[in-house]
C-alpha cells in the first residue's frame, strides 16, 4: 500500500506490505505526495515538490526503494485531494488536469463490490 503521511514533519510517500508483516518504507525524498503505482506494480510514481518522480522499488525480499529517478517538471494543478492526475495504463504516459473543480469531490470506499454486482446480476448496482 502507498500512501502520504504528515506525521513526521512535511509530506513524504511511504509503502507498507499489505497484509504484513513488515515496516513501512520512506519512497520519497524530500517531500512527496499523492502516489500513484505503475501497472506493473515496481514503480512508484508520486508528486515531489518540483518534480515529478518515479521510485523502483524491490518486492523481492524486504520492501525497500531500489531506484529514483526524476521523470520532468511538475507544473500541474494541485489543489483538491490528489485527483488531478494518474498513469495510464501502459505505464509511459500520465494525464493531469489542466484545473480542478471549485465544488468538493466525495470519495466512496465500496467494500465486496464483486459480491455487490453478483447481486445485481452481473449489471451496475448503482443504476
Amino acid at each position: 500500500m502507498a500512501y502520504q503521511s504528515n506525521e513526521s514533519g512535511p509530506s513524504e510517500v511511504f509503502v507498507r506490505p499489505i497484509p504484513g508483516p513488515g515496516p513501512r518504507v520512506l519512497v520519497s525524498v524530500g517531500g512527496g505526495i499523492y502516489p500513484r503505482w505503475s501497472p506493473d506494480g515496481h514503480t512508484l510514481y508520486y508528486r515531489a515538490p518540483t518534480h515529478i518522480m518515479g521510485a523502483r522499488l524491490s518486492l523481492q525480499g524486504p520492501l525497500d526503494v531500489v531506484k529514483h529517478d526524476t521523470l520532468f517538471a511538475d507544473n500541474y494543478a494541485k489543489e483538491g485531494e490528489g485527483q488531478g492526475w494518474d498513469v495510464f495504463p501502459n505505464g509511459k504516459q500520465f494525464v493531469f488536469l489542466k484545473g480542478l473543480p471549485a465544488a468538493p469531490t466525495k470519495l466512496m470506499v465500496v467494500v465486496n463490490w464483486q459480491q455487490l454486482m453478483k447481486g445485481a446480476g452481473g449489471k451496475d448496482a448503482a443504476r
